[in-house]
């Protein structure tokens, strides 16, 4: 796909941007899960703006005819004592799949596997990539994240805070 860097990115205007962006596509960032009503668990990031927040509904299979999102249907499961596992479908072709902008189609499926590690110390990410329509085969990565305490104070990040002049994409725009 032609896609102009600046100017398709809608993380550029404070618009979601997908799974892939924060944490996972450019190894910054960190997450919490966090237990909700409802039997689900939302997972929530440090740029929750532009990333959003992921609804993580337990022990259910995925609806017929799943809603079109950024985010897409995530459905977990416990595996054991150690390992949580997230199936998530159901996404809209407005996201990529990474920092350089690798497109995906709507039949993408993502399958992440949270485990404990080194003690409890870390949890170990595998991610699982298939797309039949926009990849030549699926593939897998493997993130590390640091368990940390959680903050007693919050701090600020506000969404694309650029002085016009500095803000390439209303420029390009």
């Amino acid at each position: 796909n032609a896609l102009e860097w600046n100017t398709d990115d809608t993380g550029q205007v404070c618009k979601l941007d997908g799974i892939f962006r924060q944490g996972h596509g450019t190894g910054a960032g960190n997450f919490r899960l966090v237990q909700a009503p409802g039997n689900k668990l939302y997972q929530v990031w440090s740029s929750v703006d532009e990333h959003g927040l992921v609804r993580v509904y337990l022990n259910s299979p995925h609806p017929r005819n799943v809603p079109l999102t950024y985010n897409g249907d995530a459905r977990g499961h416990f595996e054991g004592t150690d390992t949580f596992i997230v199936d998530t479908v159901g996404f809209n072709t407005r996201s990529w799949l990474n920092s350089d902008r690798w497109a995906h189609s709507e039949d993408l499926r993502v399958v992440e596997r949270y485990r404990l590690y080194g003690g409890g110390q870390f949890i170990q990410l595998r991610v699982f990539i298939d797309d039949r329509l926009a990849l030549k085969e699926p593939y897998t990565y493997t993130r590390y994240y640091r368990k940390v305490a959680e903050p007693t104070e919050g701090g600020e990040a506000v969404c694309n805070e650029n002085a016009p002049e500095d803000d390439l994409w209303a420029q390009r725009r």
